[in-house]
């Protein structure tokens, strides 16, 4: 969402962090990543500014307390009259080859 809410996610991704869709829905992002607030928000700049980004790794936090290495693909769904909508991510599970 426009203020940084999980609106939606696949089943996917609820699987790889533990969590339930009651638990991810309406969230806040950065409750889930919060060693990784700066990058977030820099992702956020990114994206409302019309960019996309591609292979952004960030890490999470699953609901019992361990790190996952993530990939970011996301870019903007804009409203008609150009206002922020959404952002589309595709997420991808890169802890066994630990990009950074």
């Amino acid at each position: 969402s426009g203020t940084g809410h999980v609106l939606w996610c696949n089943q996917t991704e609820l699987n790889v962090l533990g969590y339930t869709k009651e638990e991810y829905f309406g969230k806040p992002i950065m409750d889930f990543c919060p060693d990784e607030q700066d990058l977030v928000l820099e992702i956020f700049k990114t994206l409302g500014s019309g960019n996309t980004i591609k292979d952004v790794p960030v890490r999470f936090r699953t609901k019992d307390g361990q790190i996952r290495e993530l990939l970011i693909d996301s870019n903007v769904n804009w409203n008609a009259d150009g206002s922020f909508r959404h952002t589309r991510c595709c997420i991808r599970d890169d802890t066994n080859r630990k990009v950074r």
